[in-house]
């Protein structure tokens, strides 16, 4: 009976990913020529290069964090995280979301697609390169909020996309 139970009854939990690969936006260099032509080359290869980076975990992640609230502004989704010792975190992504600056009455037209393509206008690395001049905080670059394979916390609505802690100040 004990045999018949093993394979279940003992089974390892699935290990969580340290790390994945992962483009942030394909879409951006998936266009034809006159696409091209007509709006421009911009770092569209950099957005759809698989890139390899850790996976950020909530419950392990500066040993444990919690969710405060959802955040963002006209472009970009976030959350506000607290660790154990009460200083708090700021995640974003990187992709941008240009579409909330559009009147209602654009965002079902091409302009809401136009718009949304200039995203590829700047590079998606930006924000972890470094510069001593620059008064700023120090990023670390990391992948989807990886809690559970193919979930993520019901208050994250940007699962599985690509994030940047920062400390909140």
């Amino acid at each position: 009976m004990l045999v018949g139970l093993s394979s279940r009854a003992f089974a390892q939990a699935p290990a969580r990913p340290d790390s994945i690969t992962v483009a942030i936006e394909p879409t951006y260099n998936d266009v034809t020529a006159v696409h091209r032509w007509l709006l421009g080359e911009s770092y569209r290869r950099q957005w759809a290069a698989p890139v390899k980076m850790r996976v950020f975990h909530l419950s392990t992640e500066k040993g444990g964090l919690k969710i405060l609230e959802r955040g963002g502004g006209l472009q970009t989704k976030s959350l506000r995280l607290q660790d154990a010792t009460g200083q708090q975190w700021v995640v974003r992504t990187l992709q941008k979301y240009p579409e909330r600056g559009l009147p209602p009455a654009l965002r079902p037209t091409i302009a809401k697609d136009i718009l949304q393509d200039q995203v590829s206008a700047s590079h998606p690395y930006a924000a972890c390169i470094q510069n001593i001049s620059l008064p700023r905080s120090s990023p670390t670059f990391a992948g989807p909020l990886g809690e559970r394979p193919g979930r993520c916390p019901r208050a994250i609505t940007f699962c599985p996309l690509l994030v940047i802690p920062f400390p909140y100040e």
